[in-house]
């Protein structure tokens, strides 16, 4: 094949998988493959695909024969090792990328490569020695970069970041890079007190972010949310009397013993309770579970609203019998002595249904100061595959979100009495034990040291269908009243959130 029709090739195959039009892509490349068979540009896009489609057994054959028959191509030991990466064999793969490095000393990709393995495992210095032999050879290198600048902000340098993030030229960033460079450009900027740069980077962020996510993703997208909680919070006066009434007259499960839900707005300290209650002898934790949808589509329900309104004994039955099954399915067998915590950020939301299943159950409320939490939507990257994901556009939107729910929560509560706890995410972070302590309390739960070890307990007993990262942070207290330094950037939505942050038990914010 020649090198003009080969380049012509390789361009429209990688259209095609930007485009995630793969098995087009493949068809295109396998009929290149057949004329060039041991062209390592197509095969190194073939083994891509493989790897995009969970198939790395294919994928390491793929490389590897190609190794095999040009072992001193730089290009196929680089494929070699993402195909490696990808089996999971990391050391491995460091060694095939090293060895193309050391074939060809102007390809930026293998220092890429290992740049991006060294910061995955924390270990930053050899992370930016990898970063810097890249951008040696590529100064337009954009993932090289982006690893440098965080770099540079763990070191606490974030005015170098953003320095050497906006020498990038833009035409350098492929459509799917844009994003997280700006994400990293305003985390940077945020970290230099440059906050209305970082504001204007978190807009366009957030724009890029949404126009991106397929419009059939399952996360929650806020402007669809939004006018649907309203729309709840005002119907349920009327509605649940007869709902609620319906939910307390079915009898419970034999031996059922509720689960304990953690219900509040997203990023007010989920995660990091999951990982302390864990820790918890007597408590087991699910987490990210997909169960809200699946109890909406059991019964044919698109809405909360709507399955209220159409609410019948059987239907309950039903439904409780499917949350359980899918809990099981989850976490396997729960022994009667340990108690079951539901924490998920769709829990608030998803509140007059859960109720309706365990009316008698307990709840675990997390507070964070409202400004702070809908900052923290703003300037947080969603996945827009994680379901329980709210995408937002703007600020203002995060804060009508956080209001939406807050009148749901309220209204909710003049409705039914909920057993629950209070806890805030700023006392986890300033007296962690003080804290946990009055929450176990609450639940009627002893007290137990391995809370305080909670970083480097076993996750025998935390379930999510994610990988669970091993590895956790320290706490600190670094973005507690972030929302200060951007207030300017929101000023006039102040006056509608402070009865929010008086009601939370914050100072208020307007005067």
């Amino acid at each position: 094949m020649d090198p003009a029709a080969l380049q012509r090739l390789l361009q429209e195959a990688e259209q095609h998988i930007q485009s995630g039009r793969l098995p087009t892509a493949w068809n295109m490349l396998e009929r290149g493959r057949r004329k060039a068979p041991s062209e390592p540009a197509i095969i190194s896009l073939m083994v891509a695909i493989q790897i995009s489609n969970k198939q790395p057994a294919q994928a390491e054959r793929m490389a590897n024969q190609l190794v095999q028959q040009q072992p001193q191509s730089a290009q196929a030991q680089l494929t070699f090792g993402d195909a490696l990466e990808a089996m999971g064999k990391g050391e491995e793969a460091v060694t095939a990328w090293q060895k193309a490095a050391s074939l060809d000393s102007q390809l930026a990709a293998p220092h890429t490569r290992l740049a991006h393995y060294w910061e995955a495992k924390k270990i930053y210095m050899e992370a930016e020695s990898a970063a810097e032999k890249a951008l040696q050879a590529d100064s337009r290198d954009v993932q090289a970069t982006l690893i440098r600048a965080r770099c540079d902000g763990i070191k606490n340098q974030p005015d170098q970041a953003v320095k050497r993030l906006l020498k990038l030229p833009f035409d350098a960033l492929k459509p799917d890079q844009r994003v997280t460079y700006y994400f990293e450009l305003a985390k940077q900027q945020t970290g230099s007190r440059r906050y209305q740069q970082a504001f204007d980077a978190y807009i366009e962020a957030n724009r890029l972010q949404n126009l991106q996510a397929p419009g059939d993703s399952p996360g929650r997208l806020a402007t669809t949310e939004i006018p649907q909680l309203v729309e709840l919070a005002q119907q349920l006066p009327s509605l649940w009397p007869q709902a609620a009434a319906v939910a307390h007259a079915l009898p419970m499960t034999p031996g059922l013993q509720p689960p304990i839900f953690c219900i509040g707005f997203p990023r007010a300290g989920h995660s990091l309770l999951a990982r302390m209650l864990a820790a918890h002898p007597r408590l087991m934790v699910m987490t990210d579970h997909t169960i809200h949808q699946s109890l909406k589509r059991a019964v044919g329900a698109k809405t909360t609203l709507e399955l209220i309104k159409g609410v019948n004994p059987q239907q309950l039955l039903t439904l409780r019998a499917h949350y359980l099954k899918e809990q099981q399915r989850l976490t396997g067998e729960r022994p009667p002595s340990i108690s079951l915590v539901d924490v998920h950020s769709a829990n608030l939301v998803e509140l007059p249904l859960l109720l309706l299943l365990f009316p008698n159950a307990q709840f675990i409320q997390l507070q964070r100061h409202p400004l702070d939490l809908a900052l923290q939507l703003f300037i947080r990257r969603s996945e827009a595959s994680d379901p329980a994901t709210f995408r937002v556009g703007t600020f203002k939107e995060a804060a009508s979100l956080y209001v939406a729910q807050m009148n749901l929560h309220t209204q909710l509560s003049q409705l039914q009495p909920m057993k629950r706890v209070v806890v805030k995410y700023e006392s986890m972070i300033e007296n962690m034990p003080n804290a946990m302590q009055h929450l176990l309390k609450g639940l009627g739960l002893p007290w137990n040291d391995a809370i305080r070890q909670y970083r480097t307990m076993p996750v025998r007993r935390l379930f999510s269908p994610y990988t669970i990262d091993a590895q956790v942070e320290m706490l600190h207290g670094q973005e507690l009243n972030l929302w200060q330094g951007f207030s300017g950037s929101f000023r006039g939505l102040l006056p509608a959130l402070d009865p929010y942050v008086r009601h939370e038990g914050y100072p208020p914010v307007s005067r």
